[in-house]
């Protein structure tokens, strides 16, 4: 019976085609962050899209079958932007490639600032936070850029963290003449970075004279990068063309012997173990122990059950009617265009005498009346913190906002509600301007913060509330807020969402390295 099973199984092996195992997990995770700051015009930015779409949709270039995990974002903004053009995927089929081809076709440009030191702090969350991270052999980030940072030690502080969470590469394109390449190679990882080609490992700056060039550079980077899929065969030939080899190994002396194992008396015949009918005839022969039922009725006693009331913890209540800035840190983050904090002012009150002004602090903010026009490159702050959320099942901001700021395709400027972790790094919320100014109420959920996602179970949270305007001249009146309430849920139980109110906005990134 065993030789016939083997011969079966033999022949059912020789029936099958002999077939190509491709690479089917990701073996390298790859983050691109693509420039769309104010440097580059419209056309470049289409032309570099659609050199790195043609470039992922080419087989040769990123073979689609599952070796590499891509995430791609673009880098911008005035409030320092990294939004996500294509999340974590595996590329493991032409039809994947294609998608994510034309969702990189399809982003428009954000315009504004260049902050790279965002889009590694980005692309390092994408990575870190993909569950391909566990097995892929290797992470790497790449920068394709037309100018330097806003920042370069915030970018080498980034680029030291992404290393330390797991980044193993990061490498550039530096386009046209603007970037230093001395910054670029002090960005580059591993450490000393060089000019490439020749390709020597990681850590390399590919120098881009325009970006009509871009498209031979990108995949050549690409190509350098993620590593080409090898084939391994199921059966080789001499195995599949000797099937009288499967018929001999069946009759081995090793194979035709084991029969003595399953004809060992004491296994297969084990007369005390098979007949032990007296015991089951024992059991089923006493049909008089079958019990006698009687019904009993007893009363129901419903006792009420105390429905658990909610019990809610403010953390901060600020309606600006008692001493400012208090527990509030109020600063201005953005050097060189005047000094503009955050203040209590009496110019209009939401409820009460007074609200908070965005810009009427500061040396020169302190001097403005009632109704004055808000400033260029204003970067106004106020933050409270750190807070304990570790025990809040819930926990959520309302407050009122009134504005009238300018909008305009190219220049946003806005309040951004962010909350952070380490006191550094905020995320959050943005509010751009209403074109008829009033009072309207905004309430925020932080079990689903921007990029953090829940922040409840955190010991050390922070708020802030930001102004930013950038360079556009303007005759707006601003911003300012009132009945400030940040509070957590503690107990019992509590309706699923906030009260009603406006849309929390557009989900943004910001820094505060100048803080006190």
């Amino acid at each position: 019976m065993l030789s016939t099973i083997l011969l079966m199984a033999g022949f059912f092996w020789l029936s099958q085609p002999p077939s190509s195992t491709l690479t089917a997990s990701p073996v390298v995770q790859v983050c691109i962050a693509l420039d769309g700051s104010g440097s580059i015009a419209n056309a470049d930015f289409n032309t570099m899209k659609e050199a790195l779409a043609t470039a992922i949709e080419d087989s040769n270039v990123v073979p689609p079958v599952g070796i590499v995990e891509l995430t791609v974002l673009q880098f911008g903004g005035v409030i320092y932007e990294t939004p996500i053009i294509v999340e974590p995927v595996v590329i493991s089929s032409t039809a994947t490639a294609s998608a994510v081809a034309n969702a990189i076709r399809a982003t428009a440009k954000l315009g504004g600032f260049t902050p790279t030191h965002a889009a590694i702090d980005s692309c390092t969350q994408k990575i870190t936070g993909s569950p391909n991270f566990a097995v892929a052999v290797k992470q790497e980030i790449n920068i394709s850029t037309d100018g330097d940072p806003d920042n370069q030690s915030w970018v080498i502080t980034s680029r030291d963290s992404a290393v330390a969470a797991g980044i193993d590469e990061v490498d550039l394109e530096a386009i046209g003449s603007s970037p230093s390449i001395d910054k670029m190679l002090q960005i580059a990882w591993p450490r000393p970075g060089y000019v490439a080609p020749p390709f020597d490992g990681g850590g390399f700056v590919i120098q881009v004279s325009t970006f009509a060039d871009y498209a031979s550079a990108i995949r050549q980077k690409l190509t350098e990068i993620i590593p080409r899929p090898t084939s391994t065969s199921t059966s080789t030939p001499t195995q599949t063309g000797t099937p009288t080899e499967t018929g001999t190994a069946t009759s081995t002396p090793t194979v035709t012997k084991t029969p003595t194992v399953t004809s060992t008396p004491t296994t297969t015949s084990t007369p005390t173990a098979t007949s032990t009918p007296t015991a089951t005839g024992t059991n089923t022969a006493t049909p008089t122990a079958t019990p006698t039922y009687r019904s009993l009725y007893l009363p129901l006693v419903m006792k009420p059950v105390p429905t658990p009331t909610a019990a809610w913890v403010t953390i901060i209540q600020e309606d600006f009617e008692g001493a400012f800035p208090g527990a509030w840190r109020v600063f201005d983050n953005r050097y060189g265009y005047g000094e503009y904090y955050w203040s209590k002012s009496d110019c209009r009150p939401y409820a009460g005498s007074y609200s908070g002004w965005a810009f009427g602090g500061g040396a020169d903010g302190s001097n403005l009346p009632c109704g004055s026009w808000y400033p260029t490159y204003a970067d106004s702050w106020m933050v409270y913190g750190p807070f304990n959320l570790a025990n809040a099942q819930r926990a959520e901001l309302t407050f009122q906002e009134w504005n009238h700021l300018l909008v305009n395709p190219v220049s946003i400027d806005l309040r951004v509600a962010a909350f952070s972790i380490d006191g550094t790094r905020f995320y959050g919320w943005s509010g751009e301007g209403q074109v008829s100014p009033t009072w309207n109420t905004f309430n925020f959920d932080l079990s689903n913060v921007p990029t953090l996602g829940s922040i409840l179970g955190q010991p050390n949270v922070w708020f802030a509330l930001v102004f930013r305007s950038a360079e556009w001249y303007n005759t707006y009146e601003g911003l300012y807020v009132d009945n400030i309430l940040l509070r957590k849920l503690v107990s019992g139980t509590a309706a699923a969402s906030p009260p009603a109110g406006q849309s929390p906005g557009n989900p943004v990134y910001l820094v505060r390295p100048h803080s006190p």
